[in-house]
């Protein structure tokens, strides 16, 4: 199940470590320069996730919430690069779910972009799906009544195992029998991801109400089996953290105490990096369930960790800039000269 995104960016240099880090977490990166180009390639094709240039704001907020409008796109995870200068809450306001300050740096993006992973496949994978093996027909292209076989189902797509590689986006027809239903399931989906293994994903486009109504008596069933199965094995007591996990929690509680004990305009700047940085470590390590809003079910701590990592990313910029606490550093504590305006 590939993960793909569209990078809207005319900064080059910026294009090519967002690029480099999305690659690295397996995320497939097109590239787009131009807005105008973008906004026609997001009409007609689906990412799990788009990078916005938000330098010219007014273009890139409009493109923003031109995405929530399009239902191929309208649950996209959207991530802004902003230089401290654009209206951050305007862009929130317009559906972002992420920011990247600028410059844009390899440490700086990685965290974020880590830490939105984990949201981007919880929505590639949309509803829950019920594992399966059924031979089913597929009918696509110039190809008739091709087997292939199913390997999962929800209520929104499904996933086979096909000996032939299909065309890419293209329209297939279904016909099967789901395990213990005697009512043949018709229906047609595009194609919207493969590998190299000849496994497929679909995702429905039209389904006729008799068919629509089998599957998802059929899913609930199976959900219900599954969930008693579950209830009804021992408890395991939770397992300690791990090494890694309780490495980068002391890692936080020592930044948390070089933070205190730093002073004055050094420590303004030291809090704001360490702020952004193990926000985006601490989202990371509570997960997908950790991008969760406030309100949400399965929030954790009622979503404390998505609205601190949010916060976090004007903590740069308010109450005096880090540049400008930089800059007291530099004539105050070092005597250097005041730089040239």
């Amino acid at each position: 199940m590939a993960l793909t995104s569209l990078v809207v960016c005319a900064d080059l240099k910026a294009v090519q470590v967002l690029s480099q880090i999305l690659l690295e977490l397996n995320i497939e990166a097109a590239h787009c320069g131009d807005l105008a180009q973008a906004t026609a390639r997001l009409a007609t094709q689906h990412f799990d996730a788009v990078v916005v240039d938000c330098q010219d704001q007014m273009p890139a907020i409009e493109l923003i919430a031109g995405v929530r409008k399009l239902p191929i796109n309208r649950s996209t995870l959207i991530i802004a690069l902003v230089d401290g200068r654009e209206q951050v809450r305007d862009i929130f306001g317009q559906g972002a779910n992420f920011i990247v300050y600028k410059p844009v740096s390899v440490e700086r993006a990685a965290s974020s972009l880590r830490a939105a992973r984990g949201l981007m496949a919880r929505e590639k994978r949309g509803k829950l799906r019920v594992s399966l093996h059924a031979p089913a027909s597929i009918t696509y292209a110039n190809a008739e009544n091709v087997a292939a076989t199913l390997l999962d189902l929800s209520e929104d797509g499904l996933a086979i195992q096909s000996e032939r590689r299909l065309p890419p986006r293209c329209k297939v027809y279904f016909q099967f029998n789901l395990p213990g239903e005697k009512s043949s399931v018709r229906l047609s989906g595009d194609v919207v991801w493969q590998d190299s293994s000849g496994r497929v994903g679909i995702r429905f486009v039209d389904v006729p109400q008799t068919s629509r109504r089998t599957m998802n008596e059929w899913i609930k069933g199976s959900l219900a089996r599954l969930a008693q199965a579950e209830e009804n094995e021992p408890r395991k007591e939770p397992a300690p953290p791990s090494e890694t996990v309780a490495t980068r929690l002391a890692e936080v509680a020592m930044d948390i105490e070089i933070v205190r004990n730093t002073p004055g305009a050094m420590g303004r700047v030291v809090a704001a990096e360490v702020f952004i940085r193990d926000s985006a470590a601490l989202l990371e390590l509570t997960g997908p369930a950790g991008l969760l809003l406030h309100g949400a079910d399965d929030a954790v701590q009622d979503g404390i960790a998505e609205w601190g990592h949010r916060f976090a990313q004007g903590s740069a910029i308010y109450g005096g800039t880090v540049e400008i606490q930089r800059n007291i550093i530099a004539s105050r504590e070092l005597g250097l000269p005041r730089p040239l305006t």
